[in-house]
């Protein structure tokens, strides 16, 4: 699940710079950096400092993170959709035509 979006929203609806974020919830520069970039996803506890520093229930923040990974797959799927219909009509166009008899 991709939760590094989220994350960086909540920090930045704040108004806080990764340094401001990192003093705040305890960890380092390169710890937020990772979660918003999704290159480490966020445990538990990590999820719960979140919540205690911005005051946001961790429900809350789960949910965010739910609706944004659906976002990501509907996005996804409608671009391979897409580009599946772009192929079909190059393949049409490509394939010898049937000559009426």
């Amino acid at each position: 699940m991709k939760s590094g979006r989220t994350l960086r929203a909540i920090r930045l609806f704040h108004g806080q710079s990764l340094a401001e974020a990192a003093s705040n919830l305890d960890c380092a520069k390169s710890f937020i950096s990772d979660l918003e970039n999704d290159k480490r996803s966020p445990s538990l506890d990590t999820l719960e400092r979140y919540a205690a520093v911005y005051d946001i229930p961790v429900s809350s923040i789960m949910l965010l993170i739910e609706s944004e990974t659906r976002k990501s797959k509907s996005l996804r799927e409608s671009i391979k959709m897409a580009v599946t219909k772009k192929l079909l009509g190059v393949l049409e166009m490509m394939a010898p035509k049937e000559r009426d008899a």
